[in-house]
């Protein structure tokens, strides 16, 4: 996963802290959505474990819930990965 952290801090000019929380995010979101052993052998292809990102994902959510910015990260992050595929 460090190198998908890496292509979109180079992409953004995000601080590698700011990266590997984009990819986490969309990471854990698109294997919520996948059937478990899909979401399995994505954990595999990326070659990292968000087990400890989902848990930030928590922690986030919770100051979400409380109004301490965790919605803020979501939009910056949703930003990022617009840019990302959006034709330059």
């Amino acid at each position: 996963m460090n190198q998908l952290v890496e292509v979109v801090q180079q992409k953004t000019g995000l601080s590698e802290e700011m990266s590997q929380k984009v990819v986490d995010v969309i990471v854990i979101h698109i294997k919520e959505k996948l059937p478990a052993p899909l979401a399995s052998a994505l954990e595999s292809f990326i070659g990292g474990s968000t087990t400890e990102a989902a848990e930030g994902g928590a922690q986030a959510e919770g100051a979400e819930a409380s109004g301490t910015g965790g919605s803020e990260l979501m939009d910056e992050a949703t930003k990022v990965v617009s840019g990302l595929f959006s034709k330059s």
